[in-house]
């Protein structure tokens, strides 16, 4: 996504921070506050609503799509074909499990062949909202039928495939 404020500012933002370094710094806090909002309940928020909102260094690799990830293991738990889950792993990707005496298995045919070997028989439902750690995209889960929960921990390589995925069951 791509965002640009126009208005009083030059063209180039170099220049803006030398001739004009508070109107930078104040547009700062909105613009970082984004992501906190946009994950928010619905409803009004207010400054005092959201967390300390700093700016940070880059991510960097992507952000991974937790929902698309979830929606994709759901389907190979109904058909049994694991092609496609596990396409979503880059070739040299690392899957490991806290909990459970798996793993870890390194390599998408590692993780395809566990897959296929033991293959999960519940569905996963996301609890709450990603959330960004560092270069990890966090999101808690709940399986399906037995309620249990855990968390999944996601690394994106630069090409937006799974790099790390850490599987903790509660």
């Amino acid at each position: 996504m791509l965002l640009a404020f126009k208005g009083l500012q030059p063209e180039r933002w170099q220049d803006g921070v030398e001739r004009n370094p508070g109107i930078v710094a104040t547009a700062m806090h909105c613009v970082n506050a984004i992501p906190y909002v946009h994950r928010a309940e619905p409803g009004i928020k207010t400054y005092p609503d959201l967390p300390l909102i700093a700016g940070r260094r880059a991510r960097i690799g992507p952000m991974i799509d937790a929902e698309a990830h979830v929606a994709v293991f759901n389907a190979a738990v109904a058909s049994g074909d694991w092609a496609t889950f596990s396409a979503r792993f880059a070739a040299d990707a690392t899957l490991a499990f806290v909990g459970p005496p798996v793993g870890p298995f390194e390599g998408r045919e590692a993780i395809a062949a566990a897959y296929a070997a033991q293959p999960p028989d519940d569905t996963i439902t996301l609890v709450g909202p990603p959330a960004d750690e560092g270069d990890e995209t966090v999101v808690p889960y709940r399986w399906d039928t037995t309620g249990a929960t855990g968390t999944m921990r996601f690394r994106g390589a630069p090409d937006g495939a799974v790099q790390t995925l850490t599987v903790t069951f509660d």
